[in-house]
């Protein structure tokens, strides 16, 4: 399984800051993207806490766990979907054409 969440903000210790993925603006295919994490993915771990912006510490609306989801290939968090839409988060090349180039 190929972690999406490998990032200091989520506690790894690799180094890479979701921040240095960070874009000025909303990238193509970057919608669907997003739709992809949000509604695919199944559910194998909850913890129970809030969600919240992983910079802010705000509460993320309408999120009140943090749920693991794999679709069998890539694992992530829950909430890494607000962090791809609300600050145009680019997630590795490998993910990103796993899902633009779905049917």
């Amino acid at each position: 399984m190929i972690m999406l969440c490998n990032y200091t903000e989520y506690g790894s210790d690799n180094g890479i800051s979701m921040k240095d993925r960070f874009q000025e603006k909303p990238y193509p295919g970057q919608d669907k993207i997003v739709s992809y994490l949000r509604h695919n993915g199944t559910p194998t771990a909850v913890q129970a806490r809030m969600s919240s912006d992983r910079f802010t510490g705000e509460r993320i609306p309408g999120e009140y766990s943090i749920t693991a989801l794999d679709d069998g290939i890539f694992s992530w968090w829950s909430d890494l979907a607000y962090h791809v839409e609300k600050y145009n988060l680019r997630l590795s090349k490998e993910f990103e054409d796993y899902v633009l180039n779905k049917k």
